[in-house]
């Protein structure tokens, strides 16, 4: 099995998935490393990023083959299939990477924007 490390000691790339912001490393990590506030995902394949065909978001951790995890706020939808494919991945390439308490930071202020909306919604 391959080493598994902590989610404190990676950078982190956000990109969309089927619509939805994750935040992805290269890492495979321990995942009750990573903080409640987060489902955390396996990824697995070849770990090329030009061939996403060949490269998936795991439903459940996988043992061999990592090439990465995906971190998010809502669960995957993965439509009664043990895996998503990488295709309709888009990448930020103006976006720098993040330390994991960035990611919780950005996160929280996204929380609080969309509260902060929600209320202003009510009281019109």
């Amino acid at each position: 099995m391959e080493e598994r490390t902590d989610a404190n000691e990676w950078y982190y790339e956000r990109v969309e998935l089927n619509g939805m912001e994750v935040w992805g490393t290269g890492a495979a990590l321990v995942h009750n490393s990573v903080p409640d506030m987060f489902y955390c995902y396996d990824l697995y394949g070849t770990g090329n990023p030009e061939d996403c065909a060949h490269n998936f978001v795991s439903k459940d951790p996988v043992e061999k083959d990592f090439v990465g995890t995906v971190l998010t706020v809502q669960p995957l939808q993965f439509q009664e299939m043990e895996f998503i494919r990488l295709e309709s991945l888009r990448y930020f390439y103006d976006e720098p990477m993040c330390t994991l308490e960035q990611v919780m930071s950005k996160v929280q202020m996204a929380e609080n924007q969309q509260l902060q909306a929600g209320c202003q919604m009510q009281g019109i």
